[in-house]
């Protein structure tokens, strides 16, 4: 993210604020990292499978969203075809989908605390969903300028925190193995 900042100098907010940024890329990477190594704790068991297949394919669809902007297209879509007679009904069905992404996320993390041994991964998972859900709000809501700019940057860390909450799932597997 700070050779991205760099490189869109003297413009370093584009780095983050653009749909189609580097940063922005570098989410969809993490996502499908993410549901890779899911996938791969479901195989070896490491998440039960119910958990486990679920998260992969939620990730997968997150990987495509984020890529392909689907949610985004879906908002300006509805938006014009419902600004001109009932604006607030547009602007709350343009951020449905955005908004079942902090309700899947905070469920995902209730569920994952119930099946997942291991302290370490629990705090990280939840972490990484408030900061995924303080994201949402940054998209849907109306944040301070200073923080908007780094939209994207919220998405990366969430992601990466996600990840470690995942690798430390591989931890508690390799420890209780051995």
């Amino acid at each position: 993210m700070i050779v991205a900042a760099w490189m869109a100098q003297p413009w370093w907010e584009y780095a983050f604020l653009s749909d189609d940024s580097p940063v922005s890329w570098l989410s969809s990477a993490l996502l499908m990292g993410n549901a890779v190594l899911a996938f791969k704790l479901t195989l070896d068991d490491a998440l039960p499978r119910w958990l486990g297949y679920g998260s992969t394919c939620a990730l997968l669809l997150l990987t495509v969203d984020e890529q392909f902007m689907l949610h985004e297209r879906y908002k300006h879509m509805r938006l014009l075809q419902l600004s001109s007679s009932h604006t607030v009904l547009a602007g709350w069905l343009a951020d449905v989908p955005i908004l079942l992404l902090a309700l899947g996320g905070v469920a995902f993390a209730w569920m994952f605390s119930r099946a997942v041994p291991g302290r370490a991964a629990k705090n990280l998972i939840y972490v990484a969903v408030v900061l995924g859900v303080f994201a949402v709000w940054i998209d849907v809501g109306h944040p301070p300028t200073w923080l908007a700019r780094l939209e994207e940057a919220y998405e990366v860390l969430a992601e990466s925190l996600f990840l470690s909450g995942l690798l430390a799932v591989r931890s508690v597997q390799v420890q209780s193995s051995s």
